[in-house]
């Protein structure tokens, strides 16, 4: 890449913008999910925060998040958790449930690294915004962690 597309590039990502999105935008988030995203499914069960990537006001990524899966072999080895430490710990994970850059928005190299950094950075104070008064029981209510889990056999 040479430097002026390299500039380029930098100024045109520094103009993505990423946001929670309103209720009111679930259907078309949801919709734009079956149609375009590999699993063709938009629903998540549970605690869950919905992200949009816009590019000058137009959605370019569609990013969410939902409660840890409560039983996940790898991520508990590699955490090196008892069955006693996932049950007190697990509230400390949040999984990267949905991750879409939208194809019918042109090529946009590094793309997806820039909102997936953008959501990571606010995503624990948006998911303790959002869940502290269900959480008050426990202390640490804002997640430490993100979970993605991808399945190789589709790009995904």
């Amino acid at each position: 890449m040479d430097r002026t597309s390299a500039s380029s590039e930098k100024t045109w990502l520094r103009r993505v913008r990423v946001r929670l999105i309103a209720e009111s935008e679930r259907p078309r988030f949801d919709q734009l999910l079956e149609k375009h995203h590999h699993l063709h499914n938009g629903r998540q069960g549970g605690r869950s925060l919905r992200y949009v990537a816009e590019l000058d006001g137009q959605w370019v990524a569609l990013l969410s998040f939902s409660g840890a899966a409560p039983h996940v072999k790898a991520r508990d080895r590699k955490i090196g958790w008892t069955p006693r430490q996932r049950v007190r710990r697990l509230h400390f994970v949040v999984n990267n449930s949905r991750f879409l850059v939208l194809p019918d928005r042109g090529r946009h190299p590094n793309l997806a690294s820039r909102v997936r950094q953008m959501c990571l950075k606010r995503r624990s104070r948006a998911w303790q915004r959002r869940w502290s008064a269900a959480d008050r029981q426990r202390r640490h209510a804002c997640p430490a962690g993100v979970q993605c889990v991808c399945d190789a056999g589709t790009g995904g």
